[in-house]
């Protein structure tokens, strides 16, 4: 036969006929050591040790296996009550509870269930949660325990990959605050920033796996606060801060000058522990040199550009009107109102020029 389709069927009977998952955890360890044979050697060079590994997995789809499980699955379920035992109460009163109602269980459940697959897998199922309980203690809380209690297998496997994360950030928390107390968590600015166009900040936790940790880019809140700090600058809008959860900060600026940064970073809104704070002063904010040439436009060159177009609409008035001895036709009309609406629009671009000058000076 075979062995893909071998392993198959051992598979599939390992779930048809319920057996624990401690079981079928040990029947894998055989059908992977028959895929190692497998990729290290041809199938018939090797098929007599391949045969019996998988004699051996199928072993595990007969119920009397239980009897020899039995013994292994009431001890670890004997030393993790001990454990309990001897740690006395529990940090968390909803623990302490929710163990007296796994112990009951256990209590309610035949002696000798050896023959039975379903009932060594809801002995099982217990130590698994009892497993839980003990090893994330500290991070457990009500709504795990009620996913636990209400969502069987499945709820139990949410409930590990939720506390593995929890613990995992904890743990990350701690590095971040031991670096930032050795004074390696940093701001890292772009290269260089130029006005009129977005600078992107980063944070630097000092270690790359933090950096990329799931607490770094999800977990945590920063609150990035910009001060404008240009020297000699008459007028100062002030920038109000901006929370994100997320290690960077994509940020506009419309003028050049100089920032200082104040970052703060919680691990919580709420949190439980001290936030951290850092600085980054002196930040400049280069000119765009793709638009300098329009604000260093000089008052002289402005002012000589609106009396050139000033110049030519009054001189036109001057041909067309002063000059025209049978003025008075339609189009006569209409042509004076588009002169109107010149000498109009050349008094605005004075007031624009004028508006220019008291923006170079701000600046």
């Amino acid at each position: 036969m075979e062995v893909g389709k071998k392993k198959g069927e051992i598979w599939y009977k390992l779930q048809d006929v319920g057996t624990p998952p401690g079981l079928i955890e040990e029947a894998s360890e055989y059908l992977k050591e028959v895929d190692r044979l497998v990729a290290k050697y041809d199938v018939l060079t090797n098929k007599a040790e391949i045969d019996s590994q998988l004699d051996k997995a199928e072993e595990y789809t007969k119920k009397d296996k239980g009897a020899s499980y039995w013994p292994k699955l009431k001890q670890r379920i004997e030393e993790l009550l001990n454990k309990i035992k001897e740690a006395g109460t529990l940090p968390e009163t909803p623990i302490n509870k929710y163990i007296e109602e796994l112990k009951k269980e256990l209590e309610e459940i035949k002696e000798k269930p050896e023959i039975e697959y379903n009932k060594l897998k809801s002995i099982e199922h217990i130590q698994r949660k009892l497993d839980l309980i003990w090893e994330y203690k500290y991070e457990i809380e009500n709504e795990v325990i009620e996913t636990i209690r209400k969502e069987g297998d499945e709820g139990l496997k949410r409930a590990i990959d939720i506390l593995k994360w929890r613990k995992e950030n904890k743990t990350n928390w701690g590095k971040i605050k031991q670096n930032y107390n050795q004074g390696k968590v940093k701001i890292n600015p772009p290269l260089y920033v130029i006005e009129d166009e977005v600078g992107v900040f980063t944070v630097d936790f000092g270690e790359e796996g933090l950096n990329k940790s799931y607490l770094a880019r999800r977990g945590l809140t920063y609150d990035w606060e910009f001060t404008d700090v240009t020297p000699n600058k008459k007028t100062r809008v002030p920038v109000p801060p901006s929370r994100v959860k997320t290690n960077s900060l994509a940020k506009y600026f419309p003028d050049p000058g100089t920032w200082d940064i104040i970052l703060t970073i919680r691990y919580k809104d709420e949190t439980i522990d001290e936030p951290i704070e850092i600085r980054k002063e002196n930040i400049r904010v280069r000119a765009n040199e793709d638009i300098k040439w329009i604000k260093q436009i000089s008052k002289v060159e402005l002012g000589l550009f609106g009396a050139a177009l000033l110049f030519a609409v009054l001189y036109g008035l001057q041909l067309d009107y002063v000059k025209k001895l049978d003025f008075g036709s339609p189009s006569d009309l209409v042509a004076l109102f588009l002169w109107a609406v010149a000498l109009d629009q050349g008094k605005n671009f004075i007031g624009w020029i004028k508006g220019i000058e008291a923006a170079q000076k701000q600046s």
